[in-house]
């Protein structure tokens, strides 16, 4: 099994609210270390779209740590996707209330789709609500409305200008940065419990 720096620390550490804070909020991000301009390029970008400090951008997956403990894979350039988390609450209560306001509270059911987790069916504004419930706005369950058409244009332009490292570039918005960490655990915690019982 391949190995990488924060995977016996994440397999072993009893505080995860340390580490999640130390490799996601502190540590710097794998895929940009030899790739500083892009990076700049990229996060200026999202900025200046959104009006929100770079500092606020933070990028989680495989594109950070190196290993993707959800698909569970190394980073590979040009196969990987680069995912964002926007943490600003500002930027949040801006998205959610355009989305409250657009889609006439949720009435306007027609506003969203329907997406697959593997093979089953799901309708979007169930899942939108699920997520949003835990303090996130998923760009996968977004509504069909101007405002969040005008976001995910946005990411698709950005994608389509860096495909020559990311299969694409995405984003995620939290409320806070403990959301964000709360996010992080939870997805450690279904990689843990899914690991032969002596590789925990």
């Amino acid at each position: 099994m391949t190995t990488y720096p924060v995977f016996e620390a994440i397999k072993s550490s009893a505080n995860l609210d340390k580490l999640v804070t130390q490799y996601y909020l502190v540590n710097p991000t794998a895929s940009f270390q030899s790739r500083l301009e892009k990076a700049h390029e990229i996060l200026h970008a999202v900025s200046k779209q959104f009006l929100i400090p770079i500092s606020h951008i933070k990028v989680t997956g495989s594109a950070h740590l190196g290993y993707s403990f959800v698909k569970r894979r190394q980073f590979i350039e040009k196969q990987s996707d680069l995912d964002l988390a926007i943490i600003d609450m500002q930027f949040y209560n801006f998205f959610f209330e355009r989305n409250l306001e657009e889609t006439r509270q949720y009435s306007r059911r027609d506003k969203f789709g329907y997406s697959f987790i593997g093979c089953q069916k799901v309708y979007n504004l169930d899942m939108y609500k699920e997520w949003l419930a835990k303090g996130i706005i998923h760009e996968k369950y977004l509504p069909t409305t101007d405002y969040a058409n005008s976001f995910k244009f946005f990411f698709n332009e950005l994608s389509v200008n860096h495909s020559d490292t990311f299969k694409s570039i995405s984003a995620c918005i939290y409320s806070s940065e403990q959301t964000f960490k709360l996010k992080q655990i939870s997805s450690i915690h279904r990689w843990r419990s899914s690991l032969p019982k002596d590789k925990k």
